[in-house]
């Protein structure tokens, strides 16, 4: 872990909530001699699978040979998840020399009124981390929307929108109109942008701001073609053909037939890479998909019972995960589903539970610990409604909430955690404490 000052500086920062706007931390980074623009980059952002495609770029680029710098966010377990290079987490030792580096330019301009944010301060970590590591190429996943998110100071080789569908109403709009105009925001003037979305709505608008902006478009579901292939417990297998190539059986270890699609945008990506003047070939591309990872999508682990680790927290990643649960219960012989869940106050909790009810045999409802989760006193009325006659319990602290529903779970049960990636985040570390995940 981060050490203690590092952890509470950080974290304090959190107090100031979410001021949107890039003066601050254009600000910022040019005190810091504008880091960012010490290498070339990959902009992602979408409603859902941005956090799967960054992950699938970058180990294609890894493959291909760059030193490849990779920022996410939250993290799920420590913050140095956030920042990596060619896969390996920053270290303790490189987080607190990079957060030296940014502290005092951020307190300077805390007296003059220009408090930067927590995710404007990490922000400006990575990018200093990322000059010193030497990057050859950056993949940038935006925090929140994409316009005036602290990572659309970039110029990028290629934007990526993954796809656009309602999440964050609060802050991005409550419309789908609304949150694609914030997601086209990351286009730049000549830049290509490449997207996943379905939507027509999403679609129309993303294109009508790259054709604006002089930016080529390119939509993922126009480009390529797919075709299942086989698809097992264990991972699926797929082709993907472009007018550039065919990409005959590839494999992911991942679940959920959406990955598919993640791994079509991702090689979309990595040909209009190439065209831009990387050199990847169809074997690292091949070779990436194949070792991309990313934790809590429907990540499996333990063994009798099966615990499955979901980061699903809004509604259109709530029914894929649902369909994907479904298929993995009949698939896997598992004999009933125990979901643990819990979720953020400000999230669509009716439409995020719903499909996962339909699935579900039992529901352990808890709190993720952040002052922002939904507590059980507060979910407990509405939950008890959705609940219905299936096994209901309302549980405080993950913790506890863990011990209950394993003990609950058979040899040959599925126990389904979701609803909040702070919850996974916490579930995930206990499980990795108690031997249950590894190292």
């Amino acid at each position: 872990m981060p050490k203690p000052d590092v952890q509470e500086y950080l974290e304090s920062l959190g107090r100031f909530g979410m001021h949107f706007g890039l003066g601050r931390v254009r600000r910022l980074l040019a005190s810091l001699g504008d880091p960012h623009k010490a290498f070339p980059c990959v902009h992602v952002t979408g409603s859902n699978g941005k956090g799967s495609v960054s992950r699938m770029l970058s180990c294609i680029l890894e493959e291909a040979g760059y030193r490849t710098g990779l920022y996410v966010s939250p993290h799920l377990e420590k913050f140095n998840e956030r920042v990596s290079v060619n896969g390996v987490d920053i270290s303790d030792k490189d987080l607190g020399e990079s957060l030296a580096k940014v502290r005092p330019i951020v307190e300077a301009m805390a007296k003059r009124r220009q408090q930067c944010t927590y995710f404007e301060a990490t922000t400006a970590v990575a990018f200093g981390y990322f000059r010193r590591a030497d990057v050859d190429v950056a993949v940038l996943e935006a925090g929140l929307g994409g316009r005036l998110d602290a990572t659309n100071v970039v110029d990028p080789l290629v934007s990526v929108i993954t796809n656009v569908s309602l999440e964050h109403t609060d802050i991005l709009g409550r419309t789908i109109e609304k949150i694609a105009y914030e997601k086209a925001g990351i286009i730049k003037p000549g830049r290509p942008v490449i997207t996943g979305a379905w939507d027509r709505r999403a679609v129309g608008l993303i294109r009508a701001t790259a054709n604006r902006k002089k930016a080529p478009f390119y939509m993922m579901q126009r480009e390529i073609r797919r075709r299942s292939n086989a698809v097992t417990p264990e991972g699926q297998t797929f082709s993907l053909y472009t007018d550039r190539e065919s990409y005959m059986r590839l494999t992911t270890p991942m679940m959920g037939d959406f990955q598919q699609e993640n791994a079509a945008v991702a090689v979309l990506a990595a040909e209009i890479l190439g065209e831009a003047g990387l050199n990847i070939s169809p074997e690292n591309i091949r070779r990436g998909i194949a070792r991309a990872v990313v934790p809590c999508r429907l990540e499996r682990v333990g063994d009798r019972p099966k615990i499955l680790l979901d980061s699903a927290h809004n509604p259109a990643a709530a029914e894929r995960a649902s369909r994907a649960v479904a298929w993995y219960r009949k698939e896997g012989g598992f004999e009933r589903v125990h979901l643990l869940f819990g979720i953020l106050g400000d999230k669509d909790l009716a439409n995020v539970l719903k499909p996962m009810l339909e699935v579900a045999d039992t529901l352990t409802y808890t709190q993720p610990t952040t002052g922002r989760a939904l507590t059980v006193e507060k979910a407990r009325k509405k939950v008890t409604a959705m609940a219905g006659k299936k096994g209901l319990s309302f549980v405080s602290g993950p913790s506890n909430a863990l011990r209950a529903v394993l003990k609950l779970a058979g040899k040959k049960d599925l126990v389904w955690i979701s609803g909040s990636m702070y919850l996974v985040g916490e579930v995930r570390a206990m499980l990795r404490k108690s031997g249950q995940l590894g190292n």
